[in-house]
Parts: C-alpha cells; structure tokens; sequence
C-alpha cells in the first residue's frame, strides 16, 4: 500500500496529459483524456483537498470502473475497426458510443482512417 498526496497524483497525471495531447494519434489522445479524467476523479474522490494521502492504485482501480473511464476506451475499437477495414462496424460502434448521427460518425471514420493513412497505417476497404 504506497500512499501518497493526492497533489502529487494530479500533478503526475496532468503532466502526462500535457505530454500526450502534442500528438495527433487517436490512442495518445484517448490516454490523455484518461489522464485528465483520472486527475479530476481524484480530487472529487477527496472533496478538493489534495493534502489527503492516498493510494493511486485503488484509485486507478476504482476509476477504470466508472463510465468516465470506459466512454473513452470505444475509440480504441473503432481504431482497429478501420485497420482492418471494418469501417461499417467502426461507425456503427462510434455511434452507439456517442449518440452522433450517421453522417457524423461516419465522418469521423472517415477522417479517422485518413489520419492512419498518414501515420503510415494501411487500412484495408473491405466493408
């Protein structure tokens, strides 16, 4: 049980979301809104006062169970949806997942499958 100030948490988690959020990529953008959730999770979870030691890793666990947590984790799917030129099924997911309409999530995996391109992924179109 290492605990900790929760200060010092926040700091580290806003730390590395200020690192992630330089790149373009999905997943590190993803992880950087994870960061910052995890960040304000913690200072709900001690009513804003950060001298409170705690554990980071009951934290992380308790955290990774909210839907705060998981709302973000759809995005990973639909990236491996457009990889593997899946692109229906990664638009009907971002859609379930956001509520947007069709046109708008399918927007999105469009752009979505024209920034991997650019990152150097190939996305196969087998849909």
């Amino acid at each position: 049980m290492n605990k900790c100030r929760a200060s010092l948490v926040v700091i580290s988690h806003l730390s590395d979301a200020q690192h992630l959020l330089g790149s373009k990529t999905p997943e590190r953008q993803t992880r950087a809104n994870n960061h910052l959730n995890f960040a304000k999770f913690i200072i709900q979870r001690v009513d804003n006062d950060l001298n409170t030691n705690i554990d980071p890793d009951k934290f992380w666990e308790a955290f990774t169970e909210t839907s705060f947590y998981l709302s973000n984790n759809f995005i990973f799917t639909c990236i491996e949806y457009v990889k593997a030129g899946r692109h229906l099924q990664a638009v009907k997911t971002y859609r379930d997942a956001t509520g947007k309409n069709l046109k708008e999530c399918k927007d999105e995996m469009d752009s979505l499958r024209e920034i991997l391109r650019l990152d150097g992924f190939e996305c196969k179109y087998r849909d």
